[in-house]
């Protein structure tokens, strides 16, 4: 059986029978709750121009299915031009989508409850898996700001089925995430012409964090600008691949190249996402992505000037980096010093297989902050790859690191 349902503004969910269970009224069509599958989907569905505002929304302890707007199993399904934002968990958080279009989105907030440990409180979280083998779907034009885990993600929802094909992902922005876009169990999954700025963990993720545990694979990421990133650009692991990064921008990633610093007392003073020390001269941008601790809060650095530290949220959208509190004035604070080595790309797992061809990895700034183009660390192995025409010039210690040697493939003609 099909419901074929046009649901322009305004939204009567009771009308439709699309309501959520219990306290939590939003538009809701779910297997556990409503019986939704392959023989009982939602057909030729229509939600457009209208807000959903989750911040009235209060729940004893985290519930993934208080969303903003939560279904599974659509066919030819079109969500445009909405506003969901505050929600307590995901804000569109819609599963098995196929021949669906969702443009024009904006996502803001959501995840409010999130604790920090559970994968739910995302902008947009997509499960894929229930039409089989491909399920055709399109984000576009979509905007992730300040949700509590993902801005975008697609996730595998149950071990034993194979990995989709067909899902896109264009022209979406995702900032102030905790991830902002991640590959969670796609088979193929593209995502090109997006801009992925100051996400907390990565601006792109592509791994096997998703309930089923199966990592993404066969995706190609392309011609996007990931920069900002407070910890890495791209985080790559527990994926079979193969995987693609073409003609894409990662920059200004976590650098903590200046030395250890401490101070309190006269001229130390705090803001809800800074911190000043009149009497510092630190290297300008040298403790980006560093873990400062003042008392017994922690929280991480984004960037810094010669005596300022700006710091990240203490989780996204939540517009203060302290958990307990902005300290008084005066308050002794510590900072680590740097790690060695700094490298561009970093490799602590089993690689094989590795194609590695026209990349810019290099530094020529004054002073220069990373210190090798490729490590590949001691956990980490690299085997049967291909390394051909790379820029690994300007390193500040050497070209590349290997603690553990790689093994067979090609390495010529790159620039050291």
């Amino acid at each position: 059986m099909s419901r074929s349902l046009s649901m322009p503004l305004p939204v009567d969910a009771r009308k439709h029978g699309l309501v959520g269970e219990g306290n939590i009224d939003q538009p809701a069509f779910t297997a556990a709750q409503h019986g939704a599958g392959r023989d009982n989907h939602l057909a030729d569905i229509t939600f457009a121009h209208f807000e959903v505002d989750g911040s009235g929304v209060w729940t004893q302890e985290y519930d993934a299915l208080a969303k903003g707007i939560g279904l599974q199993y659509v066919l030819r399904g079109r969500f445009s031009d909405l506003f969901v934002h505050d929600t307590a968990a995901t804000g569109f958080g819609c599963d098995f989508l196929q021949d669906t279009l969702v443009e024009g989105v904006l996502a803001e907030r959501c995840g409010r409850q999130d604790p920090g440990e559970r994968m739910g409180g995302a902008g947009t979280g997509i499960g894929v898996g229930g039409w089989s083998m491909v399920e055709r779907l399109t984000i576009t034009a979509r905007t992730a700001v300040g949700n509590g885990t993902n801005g975008i993600f697609v996730e595998l929802q149950k071990e034993h089925w194979p990995p989709p094909r067909g899902i896109r992902i264009t022209a979406c922005h995702v900032e102030d995430n905790r991830f902002g876009i991640s590959d969670w169990g796609a088979d193929g999954l593209l995502v090109t012409s997006s801009t992925m700025l100051t996400n907390h963990e990565a601006g792109f993720d592509v791994s096997s964090q998703g309930t089923s545990g199966v990592g993404g694979r066969g995706g190609i990421v392309t011609g996007c600008v990931i920069d900002g990133n407070v910890r890495d650009g791209l985080g790559i692991g527990s994926t079979p691949g193969p995987y693609a990064f073409r003609g894409n921008r990662i920059s200004n990633n976590g650098r903590r190249a200046a030395p250890a610093a401490s101070g309190g007392g006269d001229g130390v003073r705090f803001s809800r996402l800074s911190m000043i020390d009149e009497n510092a001269d630190w290297p300008p941008d040298g403790h980006r992505g560093k873990q400062l601790t003042v008392g017994a809060q922690h929280a991480v650095v984004t960037f810094n000037t010669e005596t300022e530290l700006r710091l990240a949220p203490v989780r996204p959208g939540s517009g203060t980096a302290w958990i307990d509190g902005t300290p008084t004035p005066g308050s002794p604070y510590r900072l680590p010093g740097s790690p060695a080595p700094r490298a561009g790309i970093t490799t602590a797992a089993t690689v094989c297989g590795p194609h590695m061809h026209s990349n810019r990895i290099w530094d020529d700034q004054r002073p220069r902050t990373q210190t090798h183009a490729l490590w590949i660390t001691h956990e980490g192995s690299w085997r049967d790859g291909r390394v051909v025409g790379n820029d690994f010039r300007d390193n500040a210690s050497a070209a590349t690191r290997f603690d553990t040697a790689p093994v067979n493939g090609r390495w010529h003609d790159n620039e050291s």
